[in-house]
């Protein structure tokens, strides 16, 4: 499924003042707290079997993206093939907040972190925002949580506006948290050939005097192919396939290779298959907007198909279901 962005509005946010109780009145509900952590380009890739009946049930979450899912599916049986009328599905909150990210960040950095809250409401309302500050390395966690509350300021010469219960959008997005200073790697490498017995190899590891705290790390690898360190860490070739017919089949066809390598030396596990499997249905589906109705490619879809990449075509998309499949 892909998203379509919904339209939205923006609202003034300011200092929130809050105003005293009285007394013996009834507390207010807590406010409904919503926390959204999961936020896919694409969602729900998978067969399902519909049996005799035609119809099937998936209990499914929509994810936490405030956005209008198109839906699209098709269904395969002796008897032909069947396809299923698009359906929107639109994920809505009545205010929400959109943080903007950068990739990563140094330690101690001071960046922009945007935060933009929108407001589908029908009156103006004041929100308070929440705040982070980077402190450890790695990937962390970033979440800003934006409040509706009460407050005597003006907003746009109107009454701020309260729900009669409030609520609190929180999102979190993973950030990476980097070091100061410059990386420095040292590699030590040994061939060893046991001859039945066991074989030992001491090393001392020297850190520089002004290595920067938390940031030394160590990793140890055992191969027993003399080729094998030229062919490691392989699922890193792999790549989201786009761009035209031709492009797209470019970037397709090597996720094939590679994943039929990785599989016959019982090197491939569930997480790069899954990694593999989202590429391979985005390039399939993809290269489909590039067919003729006679069956045949080219390289924008339109004009003469073209021989050589429809028979490309033909060889890579058809290993690509036999990899689905097995």
């Amino acid at each position: 499924m892909d998203s379509t962005r919904a339209m939205r509005q923006r609202f003034p946010v300011g200092e929130a003042g809050l105003p005293g109780a009285g007394y013996g009145a009834a507390p207010p509900p807590p406010p409904i707290e919503t926390v959204r952590t999961f936020f896919p380009e694409t969602w729900i890739w998978d067969l399902v079997e519909v049996g005799e009946s035609g119809t099937a049930d998936m209990p499914l979450t929509v994810p936490d993206t405030i956005t209008t899912w198109e839906t699209e599916a098709f269904c395969l049986a002796p008897g032909g093939f069947g396809l299923a009328p698009p359906v929107e599905i639109t994920v809505f909150q009545p205010f929400f907040l959109e943080l903007t990210l950068p990739y990563s960040i140094i330690r101690g950095e001071h960046f922009e972190l945007k935060a933009t809250v929108f407001n589908y409401l029908s009156k103006c309302i004041m929100v308070s925002l929440g705040q982070w500050q980077p402190s450890v390395l790695g990937v962390v966690n970033v979440s800003i949580s934006a409040e509706a509350v009460q407050s005597h300021a003006a907003c746009d010469n109107e009454i701020v506006n309260v729900p009669e219960r409030g609520r609190i959008d929180t999102v979190t997005q993973s950030l990476l948290v980097k070091a100061e200073g410059t990386e420095k790697t040292d590699t030590y490498n040994w061939l060893l050939c046991p001859t039945g017995e066991a074989l030992t190899e001491d090393v001392e590891l020297q850190l520089p005097k002004n290595v920067v705290d938390g940031s030394n790390r160590m990793s140890l690898s055992v191969l027993g192919d003399i080729l094998g360190r030229a062919l490691k860490n392989l699922d890193g070739l792999l790549q989201m396939p786009y761009g035209c017919g031709e492009q797209n089949m470019a970037l397709l066809a090597p996720n094939i290779y590679i994943l039929e390598y990785l599989r016959n030396t019982e090197q491939l596990t569930p997480a790069i298959r899954d990694k593999a499997t989202k590429f391979l249905t985005s390039g399939y589906q993809r290269q489909l907007n590039y067919k003729h109705f006679d069956g045949a490619y080219s390289t924008f879809g339109q004009g003469s198909g073209n021989t050589w990449l429809t028979a490309f075509c033909l060889e890579i998309l058809w290993q690509s279901t036999v990899f689905h499949l097995y």
